[in-house]
């Protein structure tokens, strides 16, 4: 029974994702973004500890108010996107709801799709992250310096993940 529920919850994400290929291209894409800024920002706060002088403060300050700016931007659009992807969906939900889903069930079909969203977006986000690294060593290599923090790889899931659900709401 479990088996076969889990089965028909996989198709019916997957087949949502598969109706809306750009939307869900473009949640992954700007939820890689997000965590991308936020794993940045904390890597350059944690790299200034290294070496502490004026410029670096400095700059590390513009910086991360930018990245800040940028993140709190793709939150605003994560949950715009998704607060909308939920009411094109308003017919499908009805029907579920005659055949007698629950509310319980609402909020785990969408959890399962946010996190099939979210996790793939925050894996290319830890990517792009190191990316931007490697950017950062060959273009400041005596300045600015980013630290790779795992703790921040769960943060950063947690948090598109959560702005993410609260567009769903």
């Amino acid at each position: 029974m479990i088996k076969d529920f889990s089965r028909m919850m996989l198709r019916l994400i997957g087949g949502w994702l598969r109706e809306t290929p750009q939307k869900s291209y473009t949640a992954g894409i700007a939820i890689s973004i997000e965590a991308a800024m936020l794993l940045t920002a904390a890597g350059i706060q944690h790299g200034l500890k290294s070496d502490p002088t004026f410029a670096r403060l400095n700059f590390t300050l513009w910086t991360t108010v930018l990245l800040l700016i940028v993140t709190i931007v793709g939150f605003l659009y994560i949950s715009i996107e998704q607060y909308f992807s939920v009411l094109e969906r308003t017919q499908q939900f009805g029907n579920l709801k005659v055949l007698g889903a629950g509310s319980g069930y609402f909020c785990l079909l969408l959890l399962t799709e946010t996190l099939l969203i979210c996790v793939p977006g925050t894996v290319a986000g830890i990517f792009l992250t190191l990316l931007i690294r490697w950017g950062m060593q060959v273009t400041f290599p005596n300045f600015l310096k980013l630290d790779l923090i795992f703790a921040w790889w769960a943060i950063a899931l947690s948090t598109v993940a959560t702005v993410s659900r609260i567009g769903r709401e």
